[in-house]
């Protein structure tokens, strides 16, 4: 499939690096407060960094990444796919390969991909 796709709407916002917690909060309060969302990030820490900035915030998130063991990787799958417990999802872009889940309404990269695949993905 293209990467061009219709059906798609995109955004390229300007980033304050030491403000991307707050401003990803308060975005998808803004825009999608009880939709799914996947908020890519380029390392496991700040995976976890961002999922616990949104749990602060009153936002279901979780991490994931390879630093995770398989049962928590399970865990994490099952909340996200299911929505119980997990709205939004932190991931590195290992997570975008083989998601089949209908109501994602936005992805955000709070980092920058490190290629054009990176944001295909």
């Amino acid at each position: 499939m293209s990467f061009n796709r219709h059906n798609l709407k995109y955004s390229v916002l300007p980033k304050r690096p030491k403000k991307v917690d707050e401003e990803c909060i308060q975005w998808i309060k803004k825009y999608y407060p009880r939709d799914s969302g996947i908020v890519y990030c380029l390392s496991r820490n700040d995976c976890d960094t961002l999922a616990d900035s949104l749990q602060r915030a009153g936002i279901a998130a979780l991490a994931y990444h390879a630093g995770l063991r398989d049962s928590d990787r399970e865990y994490v799958q099952n909340k996200w796919i299911n929505q119980d417990g997990c709205q939004v999802m932190c991931a590195t872009i290992a997570f975008g390969m083989g998601i089949d889940k209908p109501d994602v309404r936005y992805v955000i990269h709070a980092s920058l991909p490190k290629s054009v695949e990176g944001y295909y993905q």
